[in-house]
């Protein structure tokens, strides 16, 4: 989940905001439009699956911030947050990336 962080930097260069980052709770849902970036937010998500994890992640409605988190169920750690605001962390609770605006904290 860390390599988003630089795609969602060029996606917010580029279109102006983070907002086709997320779509419908999950990393590059159904529904983003953000070439060239889609394929490899998807190679991400799909990595994810493979791993037997899972993703979400959520942009606030003006695209001004987003937060992604994937499950550790690897390892049994919690999860892997990062956000707009160059948080980057492993938490041991719950996912801090459950709705818009929330923030890795």
């Amino acid at each position: 989940i860390s390599q988003v962080r630089a795609i969602a930097e060029l996606i917010s260069s580029d279109y102006g905001n983070y907002g086709n980052l997320c779509a419908s709770g999950v990393l590059n849902g159904a529904g983003t439009n953000i070439p060239p970036y889609n394929a490899q937010l998807k190679v991400i998500a799909d990595d994810i699956t493979a791993q037997g994890s899972t993703n979400t992640c959520f942009t606030t409605t003006t695209g001004s911030t987003y937060c992604a988190a994937a499950d550790l169920m690897s390892t049994a750690m919690g999860f892997r947050c990062i956000d707009s605001n160059g948080n980057s962390l492993d938490t041991t609770s719950t996912n801090p990336c459950l709705a818009a605006g929330n923030m890795c904290r």
